[in-house]
């Protein structure tokens, strides 16, 4: 229901990244936490709503610039995410395994 509710208030309300609504604000209406906010707005996205964001907060996207300007942004997070993940792994050098062998 949430997730329904969301939809429905940045498409009627914030269409439009000159229209954003802080993720804050949107926590506060739906009575979550930025995770489950950031859960629902995947979701949508991966349904193929057009739910565009930028660093002060989340809209309707009512245009293909700004479609193209979130999945720039989402790019760069995922990229970002991969090179933590890298290393993470390359820091596996620094533990020693059972069998006392260094790994590496």
């Amino acid at each position: 229901m949430r997730q329904e509710q969301l939809l429905d208030y940045l498409g009627k309300s914030c269409r439009g990244r000159t229209n954003c609504v802080s993720g804050r604000r949107l926590e506060q209406m739906l009575g979550i936490g930025k995770s489950q906010l950031q859960k629902q707005v995947n979701q949508l996205r991966q349904q193929g709503y057009p739910i565009g964001s930028d660093e002060h907060g989340y809209y309707y996207a009512v245009n293909a610039g700004e479609v193209c300007a979130t999945a720039v942004r989402l790019r760069k997070m995922a990229r970002g995410l991969e090179l933590a993940a890298m290393g993470m792994e390359r820091s596996l050098d620094h533990f020693t395994w059972r069998d006392g062998a260094s790994h590496g």
